[in-house]
Formats: structure tokens, sequence, C-alpha cells
């Protein structure tokens, strides 16, 4: 739980980040966007990698789906309340999952997503 804890404090940590660099946001918007993306898809695809011994396709492809669905709409629409659900499928990816190892490797990743989810969280959204 402690992990899981600290992987929340990516978002905290990105936040104090923002405040810290606040004059570096706007010029940097584009950047955080892309580190937010890049993580977020190469969280789901290290999940699927360590899913695809257990022979669960149905749940990968429906793991790939609902991520792509999810990342197609944050590319689409800039709302701050369409951040929330990817962060929720990595959490509660991390909290299914079983082996101890992955989901060392998620919560980290978690931390990483959160960096600069947090930072973008202090900007209006892009008109």
């Amino acid at each position: 739980m402690l992990k899981l804890i600290l992987a929340f404090s990516g978002i905290l940590l990105g936040l104090v980040l923002s405040h810290l660099a606040s004059e570096e946001l706007v010029p940097g918007r584009h950047y955080l966007l892309l580190a937010k993306r890049t993580l977020f898809i190469l969280a789901i695809l290290s999940v699927s990698y360590f899913l695809y011994p257990i022979k669960d396709f149905w749940f990968i492809l429906l793991l790939i789906f609902i991520s792509g669905l999810l990342l197609a709409l944050t590319i689409r629409y800039h709302h701050l309340w369409l951040e929330i659900p990817p962060y929720l499928l990595l959490v509660s990816i991390y909290l299914l999952y079983p082996d101890a190892t992955v989901r060392l490797l998620l919560a980290s990743l978690l931390f990483l997503y959160g960096l600069p989810l947090g930072a973008l969280l202090r900007l209006p959204a892009e008109q």
C-alpha cells in the first residue's frame, strides 16, 4: 500500500514543480503532453507484455482498446476531468495484478506519469 501512496505523490510533486517553474509551463506544454502520453502507452504496453504469458488474450485486447479510447479522448478533448480515467485505469490494474514485481514497475510508472500530469493541472485548458 505504501507503493501506491508513493505513486500518487507524483501528482503532488508535479504540482510543486509547476509552482517552482511556472514560467516554463506554457512553452513546455507540448513536451509535458508528450511525456504524459508516452508514459501512459509505456505503462499499458508493459502490463500487456506481462499479461501475455497468462494467455488471457481477451483481457489484453480489452485493455488495449480501452486505453486507446482513453488516449484518443484526451488527445481530442482537453478537459481536466478527462485526465482522471487513464490514471484510474492504471491504478485499477495495479490493484488487480497479483505479481509484486509488476506492481512495483507499475507503481514507478504511475509516479512518473503523475509528474507531467500534476504540472499540466495548473495550466488552463487549450482552446
